[in-house]
C-alpha cells in the first residue's frame, strides 16, 4: 500500500470510552495551551541556550542562535569567544524600539529622527537645522503619556484607542487587532522556539500533547520542535480525529521518506495513546503477534538498560501458526524465571531461524506430526549466515518439544494459554540458553 493509498483509507473513528476523561486528567496545565514555548535550558525539547549570555533564545547551528549566528557569519566567522564577549547589540525584538530625538519625548521615532508630532513642526519651520530645533522644542501631546502596554516596551503610547507605540500598534493593526492578551504573548514569543498546537481537534491535540509530556518526563530521548512540529502537521492532513484512527502500518506509509526520529516519535504518540487508552497488561499483550515489552510489568532489563518502546518481541516472523501459539507460551515462561528481555530477543531470533528452515524443508508440518524429525534435521543444517545464534539448536529444540508436548496435554485438558501462570516452573526444563 502506498502512501496515498493509505491517506485515502477511511480512518476509524470507533468510540473509545473513557479515553478523552484520562487525557484531560494526565495533560499538565503547562502543556494544555495552544502554544507550549520551550524553555532555552530544556534539553529534551529544546537545543540549550544561545552561547550569547544575555541572548533568552534557543541556539539553532553553532550554539547560536538564528540571529546571533547571522551576524556572526557577517562578521568572518571569527573565534566564538570573541564574538561573544562583544555580540553587539540587543537583537530585534529585544531592544528598544528608536523614540523621538527631542530630548525627553518618549513617542516612537516616524521619520527624521522625530515623532508624528515633532516631525510637522520641523517641517513647517523651513529649517534646514534640524538639531537647532531639537535643541529648543518642548514635549507635545499629552501631558501624562502612558506607557506602550507591552511589558519590554519603553515608548509612549500615541492615543488612548491604541494602548501601544507606534511600531507596535502597526503591528497590532498587521495582525488584524487582536485581543491584548493575545498580541502581548505573540510579541513575547517573538524569536523563541515554541511547539503551535492550534488547527487540530480537541482530542487530538490532548494526545498529541499527552505525547510531548510524557517524552519530556522521560527524558532519556530528545523531541526537537521540527520534528513535533512535523508529526502536528501529518495529523493535521490526515484528517483523523485521533491518532488511533490509523494504525502504525498506516502512519508509516503516510510519514513517506521522515524516517529516523521524525518516525521514532510519531510511533511513541500513538503507542502512548493506546497505553494510556488500554492499559499495560498481559491481557493486552498476550494476543498480539508484535509484544511491546516497555508494556509488560515484572520483567528483567539488562542492568544500565531502560525498557523503551522500541523493545519488541515479533511473533508475527514466524510463519507456522502453530509455533507462534508455541513460542508464546515458551517466551512468556522464559519471561516469567527472571530471565532478561535481551535473552529472550534473542531466542526468538533463533525461533525465526527454525521457522525459516521449517517452512522451506516442510511445509507440510503440522502441529504435533512428524516434529522431532524435522527438528533434528534442523541441528544438522549449515549455519546460517550472518549473526550466530544466540543459543545451541539442540537446546532449542528440545526445549520446543518439551513445550509442544506439555501444550498438547494441555489442549487434551481444555487448558488455554491463559491458564498458565506466570511464574510456571518446571524440573525438566533448563534455564541454560
Amino acid at each position: 500500500m502506498s502512501a496515498h493509498a493509505a491517506s485515502a483509507v477511511p480512518a476509524s473513528s470507533a468510540p473509545r470510552p473513557g479515553l478523552l476523561g484520562k487525557l484531560l486528567s494526565q495533560v499538565r496545565v503547562e502543556f494544555r495551551t495552544d502554544v507550549y514555548l520551550i524553555d532555552a535550558h530544556d534539553l529534551v525539547l529544546g537545543r540549550g541556550p544561545c552561547s550569547v549570555p544575555t541572548c533568552d533564545r534557543s541556539w539553532t547551528n553553532d550554539r547560536l542562535c538564528s540571529a546571533h549566528r547571522h551576524r556572526w557569519r557577517e562578521r568572518g566567522c571569527p573565534e566564538m569567544a570573541v564574538f561573544v564577549a562583544e555580540p553587539g547589540p540587543e537583537i530585534s525584538g529585544r531592544r528598544d524600539l528608536t523614540a523621538c530625538a527631542v530630548t525627553g519625548c518618549r513617542y516612537g521615532s516616524s521619520g527624521l529622527g522625530l515623532c508624528v508630532r515633532h516631525r510637522p513642526v520641523f517641517k513647517r519651520s523651513g529649517e534646514s537645522d534640524q538639531n537647532a530645533l531639537v535643541a529648543r522644542a518642548g514635549l507635545l501631546g499629552r501631558p501624562d503619556p502612558a506607557q506602550c502596554l507591552l511589558p519590554f516596551c519603553t515608548l509612549w503610547m500615541e492615543n488612548t484607542k491604541n494602548p501601544y507605540c507606534k511600531s507596535h500598534a502597526t503591528r497590532w493593526v498587521q495582525l488584524g487587532r487582536p485581543d491584548s492578551a493575545d498580541y502581548i504573548a505573540h510579541c513575547l514569543r517573538r524569536g523563541k522556539a515554541r511547539i503551535d498546537f492550534r488547527g487540530l481537534g480537541p482530542q487530538l491535540k490532548l494526545e498529541v500533547q499527552y505525547a510531548v509530556q510524557c517524552r519530556h518526563d522521560q527524558a532519556t530521548t530528545t523531541a526537537p520542535r521540527p520534528i513535533v512540529a512535523w508529526t502536528i502537521k501529518l495529523t493535521k492532513d490526515a484528517r483523523v480525529t485521533s491518532l488511533l484512527d490509523r494504525s502504525p502500518e498506516q502512519w508509516r506509509l503516510l510519514a513517506g521518506g521522515k524516517q529516523g526520529t521524525y518516525q521514532r516519535f510519531l510511533d511513541d504518540a500513538r503507542d502512548a495513546v493506546e497505553t494510556l487508552h488500554g492499559g499495560a497488561s498481559w491481557e493486552v499483550e498476550y494476543p498480539r503477534d508484535i509484544w511491546r515489552l516497555h508494556r509488560l510489568p515484572g520483567l528483567t532489563h539488562n542492568p544500565g538498560k531502560v525498557a523503551h518502546t522500541r523493545m519488541h518481541l515479533r511473533f508475527d516472523r514466524l510463519a507456522k501458526p502453530w509455533l507462534r501459539a508455541l513460542a508464546k507460551r515458551w517466551a512468556r515462561w522464559r519471561l516469567s524465571t527472571g530471565l532478561t528481555t535481551t535473552t529472550v530477543i534473542g531466542d526468538l531470533q533463533g525461533l525465526h531461524r527454525f521457522s525459516t528452515f521449517l517452512s522451506g524443508s516442510a511445509p507440510e508440518v503440522g502441529w504435533v506430526g512428524s516434529w522431532r524429525g524435522d527438528a533434528d534435521a534442523f541441528r544438522f543444517q549449515p549455519p546460517p549466515v550472518g549473526p550466530c545464534m544466540r543459543f545451541s539448536r539442540t537446546r532449542l529444540t528440545d526445549a520446543l518439544h518439551r513445550r509442544c508436548s506439555t501444550g498438547a496435554r494441555q489442549a487434551r485438558l481444555g487448558l488455554g494459554a491463559a491458564t498458565i501462570p506466570l511464574r510456571e516452573t518446571s524440573p525438566n526444563v533448563s534455564r541454560d540458553r
